[in-house]
């Protein structure tokens, strides 16, 4: 995961949206693929932790 987002991660606003929203579909496959019963929750937990400290990111640097 930590490679594709070094793809999409750039300076731009579009390149910070595109990794946000790299995240919240990664996020969403580890959550269904957990409800399927598999154990995904330390990987959720770090998903959601990095997927806001992203969010944070973005407001701070885009904040006019």
């Amino acid at each position: 995961m930590i490679e594709v987002e070094r793809l999409f991660h750039g300076t731009s606003r579009h390149s910070h949206a595109a990794t946000i929203e790299l995240h919240v579909t990664w996020l969403s496959f580890l959550r269904r693929h957990h409800a399927l019963g598999f154990d995904r929750t330390a990987e959720i937990a770090a998903m959601e932790r990095r997927l806001e400290a992203l969010r944070g990111q973005f407001a701070d640097r885009y904040a006019a």
